[in-house]
């Protein structure tokens, strides 16, 4: 996943209906991703293992305000496949292996609705929707290379579109790179650095401003594009109390870049600098 915002306590509007269905998808997506695929060694002799948390995020992609958020996971490892949480969605990996990981994914979009700043408000609402497509990832152990170390070098490959009319209509390719480095038997830190493209249809739902908009917002006119939209780097630990309990903590920074960074929805009323920490208390049966 560190913001300058309140903290939980102070932040409970997020068990308004709306905003725990929304859930605010890509930046949970790193948290839940994270957790899940690069989780100790320890952690992958139980069957299932499922997680409750909290975390603070932006209001929506692009927004400069916080909100408190639930968050939870789950992780099923079958005979031969693994079925896991990603995002507010699932992901199945048919190839039980760490060194190769493929499967279909879908998520869960939370469009734009209902946001906090008044002026982007009154913007039209992206419709929440769902996102669906395939992942291809590995974890390749240093050792493997004859290094004297147990560091995991893991990298994944994302792409997900939009399968539901209404919603923002386009595709996303999320590309990370990151490491698994145990500290000591119990305690692993995961650092990793991530990047996203985003193709014009969902650019256009997310940061453009049409002269409409224009009119009822007073935001210029804006055209967005298609391009990488952000770039961003996290740092996860987790640490195992017991056999069956473990912790987790994750800070993510995600930089929004080119058209979306420009847009007067971010530019002028949010931020390019996008923020997300989150904790979480897991059990492994």
């Amino acid at each position: 996943m560190e913001p300058n915002s309140p903290t939980l306590v102070e932040n409970l509007d997020f068990i308004k209906p709306k905003r725990f269905i929304m859930f605010k998808r890509q930046l949970l997506s790193v948290f839940i991703s994270a957790l899940v695929l690069n989780a100790p060694a320890y952690a992958n002799d139980s069957k299932l293992t499922v997680g409750l948390g909290a975390g603070l995020s932006p209001n929506y992609e692009g927004s400069d305000e916080y909100e408190a958020m639930p968050i939870g996971y789950f992780r099923y490892e079958g005979e031969h496949v693994i079925v896991q949480s990603s995002g507010p969605g699932v992901e199945v990996d048919l190839f039980k292996t760490r060194q190769f990981d493929f499967g279909p994914i879908v998520r869960y979009h939370g469009g734009r609705d209902d946001v906090d700043d008044a002026v982007v408000d009154r913007l039209d609402d992206v419709d929440s929707t769902v996102d669906g497509g395939l992942f291809i990832g590995s974890g390749i152990p240093l050792s493997a290379l004859g290094m004297d170390t147990d560091t995991v070098i893991t990298g994944k490959v994302t792409y997900l579109h939009d399968l539901i009319d209404n919603g923002h209509g386009g595709f996303q390719i999320k590309g990370s790179l990151g490491s698994r480095v145990m500290l000591d038997e119990k305690t692993a830190l995961m650092p990793s650095i991530s990047t996203s493209y985003a193709s014009e249809d969902y650019n256009d739902s997310m940061f453009s401003v049409s002269a409409a908009e224009t009119a009822r917002t007073g935001l210029a006119t804006y055209n967005a594009d298609s391009g990488f939209k952000d770039v961003g780097a996290s740092v996860v630990g987790t640490h195992q109390f017991t056999n069956h309990w473990s912790g987790s903590v994750i800070m993510n920074y995600t930089r929004l870049i080119n058209d979306a960074a420009d847009s007067p929805i971010v530019d002028d009323r949010g931020s390019a600098n996008q923020f997300f920490t989150g904790a979480s208390i897991n059990y492994s049966f």
